[in-house]
């Protein structure tokens, strides 16, 4: 069932920003994020959305608590 979430936030959160709502696109991105914090493909959407929407301190919010929760995860990986 997670994947099918993560799977509908990306694909409409791509078709959000190819059609000019990188917002829409970084809102799809997110709720799908909330469900899988660990999806690169999502990591990458919201990213891409927030840079779209020209929010780059978003982007590197995002970022962020990406690196950081695969830090903790995996505190090799800093």
């Amino acid at each position: 069932m997670i994947s099918v979430i993560v799977d509908v936030a990306h694909t409409l959160s791509r078709m959000l920003n190819e059609a000019g709502d990188p917002r829409g696109a970084l809102s799809a991105a997110t709720v799908g994020l909330s469900v899988d914090t660990c999806s690169i493909r999502l990591r990458d959407d919201a990213i891409e959305a927030a840079l779209a929407y020209g929010d780059d301190a978003e982007a590197g919010h995002i970022q962020e608590r990406y690196d950081a929760l695969v830090a903790e995860l995996d505190d090799e990986r800093v």
